[in-house]
């Protein structure tokens, strides 16, 4: 393959270049799924979980007075109640397959990993890099979510800020194969179950072969920040 082909290739980039997720788009993502889906979902199971507590409360009281008919209602609307909590539990445990509430490193290096083995590139190198801070906030006025990272400048500033607290785990990934299999490697990396953003990409065109560096970042959840 010439030089002309390669960057004939590089330019059908711009085709696909929706794959490669920014990271505002990320941060989007992030706040919808947190927002609308795990937290929500956590205070229900929370409330489920209060109730239970309560009709097993009362359950004890009738007990004691033997009346069995309203034991019995009681039980099967406990036996509900606990259905429904171990299906939101289920409907969180997904969700955290997605974006994890704790860095679960070894599973977010065997994504990256893995999926470079389904491919023809070869790994020259993977660097893991510090780990940073970071905070979704969303701006009503802009109508946007806003993604910033936590610094000793600005970290008492944004405390102030209604935001989900991350953390962001970075890799440095260094690669060597044809624009083809680099594609393909994305494609796959993006049909993983965990939530990964590619923040940048370099081609290096030798004449032994391409080389590619990518800063691949996972995010974990931390909370909000109040």
């Amino acid at each position: 393959m010439n030089l002309e082909d390669l960057k004939a290739q590089w330019q059908e980039l711009e085709n696909w270049k929706k794959i490669l997720i920014v990271v505002i788009l990320t941060g989007g993502i992030l706040y919808l799924i947190y927002s609308f889906k795990i937290e929500p979902l956590t205070t229900e199971k929370q409330k489920l979980e209060e109730e239970i507590s309560g009709l097993k409360n009362q359950i004890e009281l009738l007990k004691k007075r033997f009346n069995k008919n309203q034991i019995a209602k009681l039980e099967k609307k406990l036996k509900e109640i606990n259905k429904e909590k171990k299906e939101k539990e289920e409907e969180i445990k997904k969700l955290k397959q997605i974006i994890p509430d704790k860095p679960d490193l070894g599973n977010t290096l065997k994504t990256i990993t893995s999926n470079i083995e389904n491919t023809n590139l070869n790994l020259i190198e993977l660097n893991k890099k510090p780990e940073k801070t970071v905070l979704i906030v969303y701006d009503e006025k802009a109508d946007r979510v806003d993604f910033k990272q936590l610094r000793k400048n600005n970290r008492e500033r944004l405390k102030n800020s209604k935001g989900i607290l991350l953390g962001e785990l970075n890799f440095e990934i260094k690669l060597e194969g044809n624009i083809k299999d680099l594609k393909r490697y994305i494609n796959n990396l993006y049909n993983s179950k965990r939530l990964i953003s590619i923040k940048s990409l370099t081609i290096d065109i030798k004449e032994k072969g391409t080389q590619f560096k990518l800063i691949v970042s996972s995010y974990y959840i931390r909370g909000k920040e109040k």
